[in-house]
């Protein structure tokens, strides 16, 4: 799952429904994307899940100054703009899969792009 902002409305719909389904071994990775960590919509339930067995999360924040930037204990914290490499280590370890995305235009076309570069087909992902 690859979100930013508000992008992250139909994720947590997802998200709620694989965690709340015992059965279900569905693991999910969130790679979620803000300007600042002032911007993260819903972290207190973000990091809820992250105690459940199959969910993880990475925050990417884009304008944080590096050196006056201390993330908070547990956090999975990126400060850069997603991008090819970022992708590349997030979905090396999980094989090929589906990739979920949400987010501004511009966002969406940097991302699907990024996933085609890495041979994902469209068959591989899907746009909200």
């Amino acid at each position: 799952m690859v979100a930013c902002g508000t992008g992250i409305a139909p994720m947590v719909q997802v998200i709620q429904h694989v965690l709340s389904t015992a059965e279900d071994e569905t693991f999910l990775r969130l790679v979620y994307s803000n300007k600042t960590k002032e911007d993260i919509l819903m972290k207190t339930m973000i990091d809820s899940w992250k105690s459940y067995w199959n969910f993880t999360v990475k925050y990417v924040l884009t304008q944080v100054d590096k050196s006056n930037f201390t993330p908070h204990y547990g956090d999975d914290v990126q400060l850069e703009r997603i991008n090819k490499d970022l992708l590349i280590k997030e979905l090396e370890s999980q094989g090929k899969q589906k990739v979920l995305i949400c987010g501004t235009k511009p966002f969406e076309r940097d991302i699907i792009k990024f996933l085609k570069q890495l041979n994902y087909s469209e068959n591989n992902y899907f746009k909200f």
